[in-house]
């Protein structure tokens, strides 16, 4: 589905002509024409909210009513109409007191809560680096918990070995906005063309190539120390606890030190032939 595709056409020619109706569904539509039944019916809903919004359809029955409120509140009988113009005047030629000036400054709040308001705050990740007891190595240790529903977790170090990177495919109900709103959908108290879907679904379109793929999520992690990057000095572990919580661990190897490197380390033997 593109710009230019048959079915946008299509679609964006029956909203010009008012060949659609403000109350119609989307899947009546989508059934009216084998053209739109060549995508899928979460393809075809996302163009014909998105349509539908850009030509303000969902908004005039809105407009009509608040129109409607407007002229009732300013609608006279004639016995009313000579005692309501004289309270009207009143109002309008009378003068709006001044605003009072607060006698004090704010007061500012106390050391306690500021106290309170300054606690640490962080994201769920931990990094320390430790000796391994056998190589006398340092080691980076990192913990970290994953978005529960998160899925194609990878992990890398950057060139210089003082960032890593966890990246991650989104949950689905943060994307899909079926499941987003599956509870006010279900019990009918919003259509799937409410303002607010429309918005995330046009939000959307920034962090992903097309309706149909997951966005991405990417974690950068901050190291102690500088690391190596070959992939074989990596320990991985990764698992679910029963709360859903998604946690993440890998340890690396940092650069080995001169005083952890012993003389058969250095040592070449030369074998006779």
């Amino acid at each position: 589905w593109t710009k230019k595709s048959l079915a946008q056409r299509r679609l964006e020619s029956l909203f010009k002509e008012g060949k659609i109706d403000p109350d119609d569904k989307p899947g009546t539509v989508y059934d009216s024409d084998p053209e739109f039944q060549k995508y899928t019916k979460d393809v075809f809903r996302a163009h014909f909210n998105k349509i539908k919004s850009k030509h303000g359809q969902f908004l005039n029955n809105e407009a009509t009513e608040t129109k409607k409120r407007d002229a009732d509140l300013f609608e006279f009988s004639e016995d009313e109409d000579s005692d309501n113009n004289s309270v009207i005047n009143l109002l309008v030629n009378t003068p709006m007191p001044a605003k009072p000036v607060p006698p004090h400054p704010p007061i500012k709040p106390t050391p306690k809560k500021l106290k309170r308001e300054g606690k640490k705050v962080a994201e769920p990740i931990l990094t320390a680096v430790y000796n391994d007891p056998e190589t006398l190595n340092e080691r980076v240790i990192i913990v970290a918990i994953l978005p529960s529903g998160c899925t194609d977790v990878t992990f890398t170090v950057g060139d210089d070995g003082n960032v890593a990177f966890i990246h991650y495919t989104w949950p689905s109900v943060m994307y899909n906005t079926e499941e987003m709103f599956e509870k006010w959908l279900v019990t009918r108290k919003i259509e799937c063309y409410h303002p607010k879907i429309v918005a995330i679904s046009q939000e959307l379109e920034k962090v992903r190539d097309s309706v149909e793929a997951a966005p991405e999520g990417v974690i950068r992690v901050q190291l102690p120390i500088s690391v190596q990057k070959d992939t074989r000095t990596f320990v991985k572990n990764g698992f679910e606890k029963r709360d859903g919580s998604k946690v993440f661990m890998v340890e690396l190897q940092a650069h080995q030190k001169s005083y952890a490197i012993t003389t058969e380390d250095k040592c070449i033997e030369f074998e006779r032939w």
